[in-house]
């Protein structure tokens, strides 16, 4: 019986071979785990980044649309005024707004200001449309007048090319989004063609 007990005692403990290959396990076990955690991670970054800029680039977009859409010649303002009121540079484009029903105008401006886009409205606060993930933004104002049968009808557009870039974080960047598109100002055109 003595006998019998001290080899219970010595088989009690784990050798050293045992103890490596749980070490061992654990630590493939956590070295996979932290590495699907990092890849998880990255993935999550860059969606958040990139729906960032498509927030950004829809919320430019509807604003620049909704405010061509009004732009206006003033009620005491010529037909042939037109190139004055609407005006592209390099970074700023500025016309001139529908604000209420007696016909009165105000000037909005777009200006690009670094990375990022500012809308100004008269005298009120700039807004920021776009907040440092600008990485290019052209604008041009083009006419046509028509021949043909709709002999002297005019025609104006905004030739819009805008791309947006995430911040820089290293591993963490997403893909560039660009956009290029034409935007009409209806209620000028409706003005000069009337």
């Amino acid at each position: 019986m003595k006998i019998e007990q001290k080899k219970q005692e010595k088989n009690a403990g784990f050798t050293l071979v045992e103890v490596l290959v749980v070490i061992g396990i654990a630590s493939t076990i956590i070295g996979i785990l932290s590495a699907l955690l990092s890849h998880f991670y990255r993935g999550f970054a860059k969606g958040e980044e990139s729906g960032i800029l498509l927030q950004e680039s829809g919320m430019f977009l509807a604003t620049l649309r909704n405010d061509l859409i009004n732009a206006a010649l003033g009620k005491n303002s010529q037909k042939e005024q037109w190139s004055k009121v609407l005006q592209s540079t390099q970074d700023t484009l500025s016309f001139s707004v529908y604000c209420d029903t007696d016909g009165n105008v105000e000037p909005v401006i777009y200006l690009i200001d670094g990375k990022s886009v500012k809308r100004l409205q008269g005298s009120k606060k700039s807004k920021t449309l776009i907040n440092g993930n600008l990485k290019s933004l052209n604008w041009r104002v083009h006419s046509e007048e028509f021949k043909g049968p709709a002999l002297g009808t005019k025609q104006i557009w905004i030739d819009l090319d805008l791309t947006l870039a995430g911040k820089e974080k290293p591993g963490l960047k997403a893909k560039p989004l660009r956009i290029r598109t034409k935007m009409f100002p209806t209620r000028l055109i409706k003005q000069m063609n009337g």
